[in-house]
């Protein structure tokens, strides 16, 4: 359940989004440590 909830947030059109929604070098710094954590979550669950 937690992996297909994860994978609803991995679309194109939900990076697009966040990509448009980019204001400010500290939301880009925000962005990428919340990426890395996803990463490493699904890394956990045996995702990548």
């Amino acid at each position: 359940m937690t992996l297909k909830f994860c994978g609803s947030f991995l679309t194109s059109m939900f990076f697009l989004n966040k990509i448009k929604q980019i204001r400010s070098l500290a939301d880009i710094k925000f962005y990428l440590k919340a990426g890395l954590k996803v990463l490493g979550h699904l890394g956990d669950f045996g995702r990548l």
